[in-house]
């Protein structure tokens, strides 16, 4: 939830539209950053890789927003 919500906040408000894989100057400082703090995460083998890139793929990936149209949609594809 902390990484989806500073996704949404901080990190998506500040980017220019690149997503995880992307080139990283394309991303917002404040991603950049997030990006260090995961690589050194991913670098001292505390976590697991599926753990660290799944709270990279919330703090970067596009999502829509909760309560958007666009969510409203794509929850509604998947109940068919």
């Amino acid at each position: 939830d902390a990484f989806e919500h500073l996704g949404r906040t901080w990190v998506r408000s500040s980017a220019s539209g690149a997503d995880i894989g992307g080139d990283p100057s394309g991303l917002g400082e404040e991603a950049v950053l997030a990006k260090r703090v995961l690589d050194a995460w991913r670098s001292w083998d505390v976590y697991p890789s599926v753990f660290i890139g799944g709270l990279e793929a919330m703090l970067l990936a596009r999502m829509p927003e909760p309560e958007s149209e666009a969510a409203a949609q794509t929850l509604e594809a998947g109940d068919e």
